[in-house]
């Protein structure tokens, strides 16, 4: 049986209000696009990004915000707005310079056009800075996904986002944990088997909750975390992603339902 480790590291403000980044690690499985996936970055009612591969029939790949108010670090271009390659550790927050949807409208932000119009190059794996509105609070929150673009666009690979839970704060490119004036919390949990059929074990510290989801951020099933085996039989099979709630923080991983 193989055994799925993964180390969360979780910091905790000083202040009254903890700060938190939300990852969604999916490293060691990427989602390979070749049309269509929706980006939910914070598991709420409705995605607010869409990644777009449209190359099969000679058209742009897009990074689009769907969402009012959600964004794209992007350069202004003849042909909507360029997505920027961030690299790992660039700041991405209220001084980026970001295109999005307004009014309700969706916006079109472009990876890649065949042609001339070639924005990121084949094979570049890089960061793509977010800005959303959480639809719960209405608060503004900065993220990040990291992408790959293949040979001539031919898919785009999703290798894991994440965003700032505390509003209007700033988040890192590629940054999984809080830093500054915080306090180091590590906790260390792992899950397996990954696929998994009937049962999934969990194991860790303080857990409180675990709810499952789907790729589409819809809730399937919660769980009052008793014991250290919860029981998916009753999913169909898919990809799904495991949220883990406790003491510390919350963390959350993609798991396979055979």
């Amino acid at each position: 049986m193989k055994k799925m480790l993964f180390v969360v590291a979780l910091f905790f403000a000083i202040t009254t209000l903890d700060a938190q980044i939300v990852y969604t690690n999916l490293e060691s499985n990427p989602e390979m696009i070749d049309s269509e996936y929706e980006l939910n970055i914070d598991g709420q009612s409705s995605a607010e990004f869409v990644i777009q591969n449209y190359s099969a029939y000679g058209e742009a790949v897009y990074f689009a915000s769907f969402e009012n108010g959600a964004a794209v670090v992007s350069t202004a271009a003849d042909y909507n707005a360029n997505v920027d390659m961030l690299s790992e550790n660039a700041e991405i927050g209220a001084s980026s310079t970001f295109y999005g949807c307004q009014g309700g409208s969706p916006y079109f932000n472009v990876l890649y056009l065949p042609g001339e119009y070639v924005v990121w190059a084949s094979g570049t794996v890089a960061y793509v800075g977010l800005k959303f509105v959480r639809q719960s609070t209405g608060t503004t929150h900065y993220g990040w996904a990291k992408v790959k673009l293949g040979t001539n666009a031919s898919y785009v690979y999703l290798y894991g986002y994440a965003y700032n839970s505390t509003p209007n704060a700033p988040i890192r490119a590629g940054q999984t944990n809080d830093s500054g004036l915080n306090e180091l919390v590590q906790n260390s949990f792992s899950f397996y088997p990954n696929p998994a059929k009937d049962i999934l074990n969990i194991e860790g510290q303080n857990i409180r909750s675990v709810s499952i989801y789907n790729t589409l951020g819809q809730e399937e099933t919660k769980f009052s975390y008793s014991e250290n085996q919860i029981d998916i039989s009753n999913l169909r099979k898919g990809i799904y992603i495991l949220n883990i709630l406790s003491n510390e923080g919350m963390i959350r991983e993609k798991f396979i339902k055979e």
